[in-house]
C-alpha cells in the first residue's frame, strides 16, 4: 500500500512536472477478485457452512480478503510477473503461504516480544492509520469545474497551446566554488558546447553526460517558462543540490496540445493538487486544536545521526 507520510505533505511537488505530480496509485483488479469469489464460494471448511478460507498453515487461515488485497495493493509488476490471472492469484496466495509460515517461526521464537519488532510493529500501525485519515479527507474534495480546467489552460500556454518538445544534451558538474561562473563565462565567450565539456572534465570532479528528449509538461513546473525562453542551439546553467547542470537545446519542435486532449490531464493534476491542500488544512487544524509538548532536547542516537539524507529529486 502507498503511503503518504507527513513530509509528502510539503511543497515538494511543485518542483514536479505535471505528468509527474500525479500519484500513482496500484490498480484494482476485478479480474482476480472475481476469479477468488468464485473460488471461495465453492470451497467448505467440512461442515455445510461456505466458507473464504482458501488455505490452512498449521491450522491457521489464509482468507479470498487476504489474497485480494495482497492483489490489489502490489507494487507495479516487473518483468517476471506472470500475466495470466490465474497465475497472479496462485502467486499470491504462494506469498501468504510463505509468509505466514515465517510469522508462525517468528512467534515459536518469541521475536514478536522483541524490542525492536514491538517498535516496528508500532510504526506501521501509526502509519496505517494516518494514511486512512489523510485518505478518507482526500475523497472528501470536491472535482474541479469545467471553468476552472479552462483557465488553467488559458493560463499556461507553455504547456498546451504553445507547447514544445526539447531535445536536450547535458552534462553535471560538481558545484565546486566559481565553477559555475567561469562555464558561463567560457560559453559568453566562445559558445563552443565541446570547449565547455573539455573545461568540465579538466576540472578533476565528477562528470557525467547524457541526451534526452523532454516535452514541456514533463520538465519541473518552475522551469517550464525559463526553456520556453530557449532557442534551438542556447545554453542554460541551473544548480540541483550540490551539482551544476549545463543543457544545451540541440532541438525544439512545437507540439500544441489541444484543450480537448489536455482536459484529462489538467483535472487530474488540479485534482490532485486540491487533494494535498485538503489533507495539508486538515493536518494544520488537527496541529492547532492539539496540545503538543515538546518536552526537553531531542537526542539522536549514533547511528541515526550518520544516516544520510534522502535525495529531494528522486
Amino acid at each position: 500500500m502507498k503511503m503518504l507520510h507527513c513530509a509528502e505533505l510539503s511543497t515538494e511537488h511543485r518542483r514536479q512536472g505535471l505528468r509527474g505530480s500525479l500519484c500513482a496509485f496500484a490498480a484494482p483488479l476485478p479480474g482476480i477478485a472475481i476469479l477468488f469469489c468464485v473460488f471461495a464460494c465453492t470451497a467448505h471448511d467440512g461442515t455445510s457452512q461456505i466458507t473464504q478460507v482458501v488455505a490452512r498453515v498449521n491450522g491457521d487461515e489464509i482468507t479470498v480478503h487476504q489474497v485480494n488485497f495482497l492483489l490489489e495493493n502490489s507494487p507495479a509488476p516487473g518483468a517476471q510477473t506472470p500475466t495470466d490471472p490465474g497465475k497472479k492469484a496462485q502467486a499470491a496466495l504462494d506469498q501468504l503461504i510463505e509468509q505466514e509460515v515465517l510469522v508462525q517461526a517468528a512467534v515459536e521464537q518469541k521475536l514478536d516480544r522483541n524490542p525492536e519488532v514491538l517498535a516496528a510493529m508500532e510504526s506501521a500501525r501509526r502509519s496505517v492509520l494516518a494514511q486512512a485519515f489523510i485518505n478518507q479527507v482526500r475523497a472528501g474534495t470536491k472535482k474541479p469545474t469545467g471553468t476552472e480546467i479552462h483557465a488553467y489552460f488559458v493560463d499556461n500556454p507553455a504547456l498546451f497551446a504553445q507547447r514544445r518538445v526539447y531535445t536536450l544534451r547535458e552534462f553535471c558538474v560538481n558545484a565546486d566554488r566559481g565553477r559555475e561562473t567561469q562555464l558561463r563565462s567560457l560559453w559568453a565567450h566562445s559558445h563552443s558546447w565541446d570547449a565547455l565539456l573539455v573545461a568540465a572534465r579538466s576540472a578533476g570532479s565528477r562528470f557525467t553526460t547524457t541526451t534526452k528528449t523532454l516535452a514541456a509538461e514533463q520538465l519541473p513546473l518552475d522551469e517550464v517558462e525559463d526553456f520556453q525562453r530557449l532557442a534551438e542551439g542556447a545554453v542554460r546553467f541551473s544548480r540541483q543540490v550540490e551539482t551544476i547542470v549545463v543543457q544545451q537545446a540541440v532541438k525544439i519542435v512545437r507540439e500544441p496540445m489541444s484543450e480537448a486532449h489536455a482536459g484529462p490531464m489538467i483535472e487530474a493534476y488540479l485534482m490532485e493538487q486540491r487533494r494535498r491542500r485538503t489533507a495539508q488544512d486538515a493536518l494544520a487544524q488537527l496541529k492547532k486544536v492539539a496540545q503538543i509538548e515538546v518536552i526537553g532536547n531531542l537526542e539522536v542516537s549514533d547511528g541515526a545521526a550518520r544516516q544520510e539524507p534522502a535525495n529531494p529529486r528522486q
